[in-house]
């Protein structure tokens, strides 16, 4: 455990005894000037102004001694302690050096040398695409299309092989179609950011233009699932609703038993009639378009 510094006990000032001396020696001034007609007066002043400055140079020094022996017992109690902690901290050191540190094994994957070698002619096969790809244009827009397609890692690793740098074609694509057609007005040659513009000018147009010409996909249609006999009482429902409306007039006050029992019943023969074609004239055109 780290041995605490002990830190010793610093004596108060005799600050009272200094300001009394420093007191005593002003009046001293002060009084002399008053007795220049006394000769003798002057002298037994000056004597004890002596005794005075005197006392106060030693009070002073005395204090300068206790502070200095005061820091150098505390330099003595750090240098006590930090020798303390190097001997524990050597104990340490020993022991571990003493213990025994487990050996580490090494075990080889067996299929690393598989990923490697199979890496290595992926790598080739992607490099002779890439150089037999054709005109550097072509190879430019293959490079905008796997910077948009692909991820930042993979087009890292293919970029390069079509000849051209990723880094300077990513930032390219930053760029707005008007900054583009401004680098390529301003050139005075044919160079790589000339390339990049008109490559990714190109890749953006054939994609606009493919978006144009997408044919729009015809809404989803639902089947009937219904059974037959489901279709054939919405069917009638909406047959009675028809032939209703064209021949009652609609009431607002709910009929009575009587009325309702006859209703029923006109509905039932206007079914029959409706569903075996003897009305086939009167029907209103809804209708029609349900049974053809």
């Amino acid at each position: 455990m780290e041995a605490q510094p002990t830190t010793p006990t610093r004596r108060k000032p005799s600050s009272k005894t200094r300001r009394d001396l420093q007191a005593t020696i002003a009046q001293i001034d002060a009084l002399f000037p008053t007795l220049a007609d006394k000769p003798s007066k002057q002298a037994d002043i000056l004597c004890e102004k002596s005794s005075a400055i005197k006392t106060l140079l030693n009070l002073e020094a005395e204090e300068r001694e206790t502070e200095q022996d005061i820091r150098l017992k505390e330099l003595e109690a750090r240098h006590e302690a930090d020798a303390s902690r190097v001997a524990e901290l050597e104990q340490q050191n020993a022991s571990l050096r003493v213990t025994r540190i487990p050996e580490t094994v090494t075990i080889p994957d067996p299929e690393h040398a598989a990923v490697r070698r199979q890496n290595g002619e992926l790598t080739s096969v992607l490099k002779f695409i890439a150089e037999n790809l054709g005109t550097e244009a072509q190879r430019a827009q293959m490079a905008i299309r796997i910077i948009q397609s692909c991820s930042p890692e993979a087009a890292k690793i293919v970029v390069p092989f079509l000849g051209f740098d990723y880094i300077d074609y990513a930032r390219m694509l930053l760029k707005t179609e008007r900054e583009l057609l401004q680098i390529i007005s301003s050139a005075q040659r044919e160079g790589t950011a000339v390339v990049a513009a008109k490559a990714i000018l190109a890749v953006r147009d054939r994609s606009a233009t493919k978006k144009a010409v997408d044919p729009v996909e015809p809404p989803e249609v639902i089947p009937d699932t219904r059974s037959g006999d489901e279709k054939l009482r919405e069917a009638k429902e909406l047959a009675r609703q028809c032939w209703g409306n064209s021949v009652i007039p609609a009431r607002n006050t709910p009929p009575n038993p009587s009325e309702a029992r006859k209703q029923e019943s006109y509905r039932d023969s206007v079914d029959r009639k409706i569903f075996s074609g003897a009305v086939v004239a009167n029907r209103p055109t809804q209708s029609d378009d349900l049974f053809n």
